[in-house]
């Protein structure tokens, strides 16, 4: 079952990350990709994702996300961010399923920078050059905004048992 996010508040800055672009350099393309990889790989692995899928890269404050008729299945790790699903307390560094139709909002991040939130499936940006990361600056991706849908890969079927 494949799932869709909506961007009700995009936050700072909030972008589609994953470890890059390694071995382009000589053609002018930088790697890119996550800033926090360990932090990434983190949160994959909690969502049930290999650990270089794609996530949301979230600087210094998060947005605000409705979950699609689906649900999501996430993974919240990297800086301490205040997180809640309809005003009640998310855990970091733990797998949440949030229900259909419900608003998970991201806050500031009172200690650190960034944060990853990676859903089951991952984030199904189209890939480009091996990657699905976003480099605005090189023209490649884009950096996301209030009103954009977000299209998630499909969720593993032991998903269904949350």
């Amino acid at each position: 079952m494949r799932t869709e996010l909506e961007i009700v508040k995009a936050g700072m800055l909030l972008e589609v990350q994953d470890r890059g672009r390694p071995g382009w350099r000589s053609q002018g393309v930088p790697a890119g990709g996550a800033m926090d990889c360990w932090s990434l790989q983190a949160a994959n692995l909690l969502a049930g994702n290999r650990r270089d899928a794609a996530a949301l890269e979230m600087t210094m404050s998060g947005p605000s996300l409705r979950a699609g008729k689906d649900g999501l299945l996430c993974a919240l790790a990297g800086a301490d961010m205040e997180a809640s699903v309809d005003g009640v307390p998310l855990p970091p560094w733990r797998t949440v399923y949030v229900m259909p139709g419900r608003l998970l909002e991201i806050g500031r991040a009172p200690r650190g920078c960034r944060a990853y939130l990676a859903v089951a499936g991952g984030i199904a940006e189209p890939p480009v050059l091996g990657s699905r990361s976003a480099d605005v600056r090189a023209g490649i991706g884009r950096r996301l905004g209030a009103g954009d849908a977000i299209a998630c890969g499909a969720m593993p079927p032991q998903a269904a048992a949350w």
